[in-house]
């Protein structure tokens, strides 16, 4: 049972790399959508080979219109009405929801990750032997 609500990403990291006594391949699957685990990415790929695979799925950045809706923050539980048949709105949605990729990728990158994004929907299987593959040609 959680002690607590939302994601430490962090404290997960510090755990995993007492745990770990030998070099190992990390994979990390998460939607990242939270901070502060920047520094501890960094310490764990100095000593294993880190690929961070990023799940998400097209409702994350696709809003579709459906008038007066609630949504509740799955970290927080907090519910809130929008009103996704506004454009503005649906068009912030998407230009954050991408902002928030964008930025997930860069910090898994320079933190000497490799960054795979994986949606729900797609066929991982295909797609982890092509990442695979070309990590064997590099």
């Amino acid at each position: 049972e959680p002690r607590q609500k939302g994601t430490n990403l962090a404290e997960g990291i510090r755990f995993l790399t007492k745990i770990l006594k030998h070099n190992a391949i990390v994979f990390m699957l998460s939607d990242f959508d939270t901070s502060g685990y920047d520094k501890a990415l960094k310490t764990v790929a100095k000593r294993h080979d880190c690929i961070g695979i990023h799940i998400y799925d097209r409702l994350d950045y696709n809003f579709p219109n459906l008038g007066l809706v609630p949504v509740q923050d799955a970290e927080t539980g907090q519910i809130t009405w929008i009103d996704s048949a506004d454009t503005t709105l649906r068009d912030w949605w998407k230009k954050s929801y991408l902002r928030q990729k964008d930025a997930t990728q860069e910090t898994l990158v320079q933190s000497g990750w490799d960054y795979l994004p994986f949606a729900t929907n797609e066929d991982y299987v295909h797609k982890l032997q092509s990442f695979f593959l070309q990590r064997m040609k590099r």
